[in-house]
């Protein structure tokens, strides 16, 4: 998976809770090697998605 591909599953995420959620939710951040941008495969794991949602 790219790192295009995993953005779009965040951005997905992200508007999914909006959605839900609205003006309830405060934060939603993205954090860890996708947010920096150097995800990708590192000792034969895929980089996780690690976002964080505050309400």
């Amino acid at each position: 998976m790219s790192h295009e591909q995993r953005l779009l599953i965040v951005e997905q995420l992200r508007d999914r809770l909006l959605a839900r959620y609205g003006e309830q939710v405060k934060a939603i951040g993205l954090y860890g090697s996708l947010a920096r941008g150097d995800d990708g495969h590192f000792f034969g794991y895929r980089a996780a998605l690690r976002p964080h949602l505050t309400a």
